[in-house]
């Protein structure tokens, strides 16, 4: 039940990165949003509009919970969507903390936007596949982030 509280290493790894990065008025786009913990805490450290998109209509429910117990109901929009069908990327950071296969399909639809990119979900022994999907759609991995056998990577379109 690691996943969809904030505990397990790769939510903390997302925060981390998102702790440095973000700053007030940002656009934030949380791809596989889940319980919306990455969402909330992109939120209490300043974005100002932020989307968060979930293909399990179960968890809706913990969705909405979350937001109410951090009074954000109206702070973050919630869209029941598949993140490959997802076309939107015109935000100042796009998360996924999703799995390795999403974020492989994911790499090439994310295209030539702007954002900072950060995708986590992955194991340290699958640096070497990212880098190469990176690679291949001029993709620039600028850090790589750690904890246990897990990693985060940021990511800008070069």
């Amino acid at each position: 039940m690691a996943f969809g509280t904030g505990h397990h290493q790769t939510t903390t790894l997302a925060i981390e990165i998102l702790e440095n990065l973000i700053e007030e008025e940002m656009c934030v786009l949380d791809l596989g949003t889940g319980s919306g913990i990455i969402a909330i805490i992109a939120k209490y450290l300043g974005a100002n509009k932020i989307d968060a998109v979930e293909i399990d209509e179960d968890c809706l429910e913990n969705f909405n919970i979350n937001l109410d117990l951090n009074n954000m109901k109206k702070e973050i929009f919630y869209h029941n969507c598949d993140v490959l069908k997802w076309k939107i990327f015109n935000y100042d950071i796009i998360i996924a903390n999703i799995n390795r296969n999403v974020i492989l399909d994911l790499i090439p639809i994310i295209g030539k936007t702007d954002a900072t990119i950060i995708i986590t979900g992955l194991l340290v022994e699958d640096r070497s596949i990212i880098y190469n999907k990176c690679t291949q759609y001029n993709i620039k991995i600028c850090n790589i982030h750690t904890k246990d056998e897990w990693m985060a990577m940021e990511l800008r379109y070069e």
